[in-house]
């Protein structure tokens, strides 16, 4: 990966590495909004029926968030980490070190949403704090299946779906208002 940074940042290698990081790094008119699940714990299932898919459906369709992507970053090669959550205006997901990836966030108007549940640990409260990016935490609604003896080794995380869509929404009502402020 470090590689792959240094041609993009650096523009190393190529001489179109600038200018793609640079239009990659431009605000969006629809922010894009990362949803990462996990393939071996803390997968993220929806409260009630049990599923990833129905957190996808009701972001999209009842949400209206068409410029969502749902990933698993172990599925994607490091590169296109990088690519996704460089154009990430938002990156939501169940505590972990997917979450870490929010360095790579667009340096202005990005936040991260963690989900997480007890104990509840400032690592991304923190990390956001100091690279800028603007933190919601939204509580899981319940665990499942302990898969060892570290406090937060859960197979499954529960969520409420339509309250992750109220924060969403909240954040992107903010963002409204703040770009409103900023221009007029």
């Amino acid at each position: 990966m470090a590689a792959f940074f240094r041609r993009q940042i650096l523009g190393a290698g190529s001489a179109n590495a600038h200018r793609d990081t640079q239009q990659l790094l431009q605000p969006s008119t629809q922010p894009y909004i990362l949803l990462v699940d996990r393939a071996a714990s803390r997968l993220l299932k929806d409260n009630s029926t049990r599923t990833f898919e129905e957190i996808t459906r009701v972001l999209r369709e009842e949400g209206g968030l068409t410029n969502l992507e749902a990933v698993r970053m172990e599925d994607i090669p490091e590169e296109g980490q990088f690519e996704k959550v460089m154009r990430a205006s938002i990156l939501i997901g169940v505590h972990g070190a997917a979450l870490t990836n929010m360095v790579w966030q667009p340096p202005v108007d990005s936040t991260v949403i963690e989900i997480g549940f007890q104990p509840r640990k400032p690592d991304y409260p923190n990390m956001a704090r100091v690279v800028g990016r603007a933190y919601r935490y939204l509580a899981a609604e319940g665990v499942e299946e302990k898969i060892d003896l570290n406090p937060i080794a859960w197979k499954r995380v529960y969520v409420d779906s339509r309250k992750l869509l109220a924060v969403v929404q909240d954040v992107l009502v903010e963002r409204t208002e703040r770009k409103e402020w900023l221009c007029c």
